[in-house]
């Protein structure tokens, strides 16, 4: 007998299609990937199942990708790998603030996937399968 297998879930949030897509592609065989547009999708997928990863964008239609991450996710044992990305808005006070308080990994735009996989590998202790 055959037994399904659980993928840990990534919670991805971009405004952009395509980014979401390469998401998708990237990581389908590792995680089980939910993503969303906007931060109130996000809030809802949140309460929807554990989630191992998150990667929010830090500039969303509706609102900061840092202060979700800071607000909804607190910084407790156990909780999920908090990953921002930026692009046309990081500044220098963005990265200092995620930085400083917990954000695990900060990635500016255009970034490179292998740079988050090889980080997922460490924190998580597993090879990511291409």
């Amino acid at each position: 007998m055959l037994e399904a297998t659980i993928l840990p879930g990534m919670l991805v949030v971009d405004d952009h299609d395509f980014n979401l897509d390469l998401f998708r592609r990237v990581f389908r065989r590792r995680f089980s990937l939910c993503t969303c547009a906007t931060l109130e999708e996000a809030r809802k997928a949140l309460r929807s199942r554990p989630w191992i990863v998150l990667v929010v964008d830090a500039g969303l239609p509706d609102g900061d990708g840092l202060g979700f991450l800071l607000e909804e996710v607190p910084v407790i044992e156990g909780r999920p790998l908090r990953v921002l990305v930026s692009g046309d808005t990081c500044n220098t006070e963005q990265y200092r603030q995620a930085a400083t308080r917990g954000i695990d990994l900060f990635l500016p735009k255009p970034f490179d996937f292998s740079e988050l996989r090889a980080f997922l590998e460490q924190r998580l202790g597993e090879t990511q399968p291409e």
